[in-house]
């Protein structure tokens, strides 16, 4: 899955990231073929990536 680090909380007790989401939208999420990695340059894909998650994009100022 492509999941923006900002779209995740750490669980320090249980030592992990947490992804507040539904299994079934996780299911439709966008992605990529492990193969075939997009390039993470493209602003377009990422934004898209982003907006899916409800994060707020690090490019973007605070």
């Amino acid at each position: 899955f492509a999941v923006p680090w900002g779209a995740m909380a750490l669980d320090i007790e249980r030592k992990c990231f947490v992804l507040d989401i539904e299994k079934d939208r996780l299911d439709v999420s966008h992605g990529f073929d492990k193969d075939r990695w997009p390039s993470m340059a493209d602003t377009t894909w990422a934004t898209r990536v982003h907006e899916y998650y409800s994060a707020r994009p690090y490019w973007e100022e605070f």
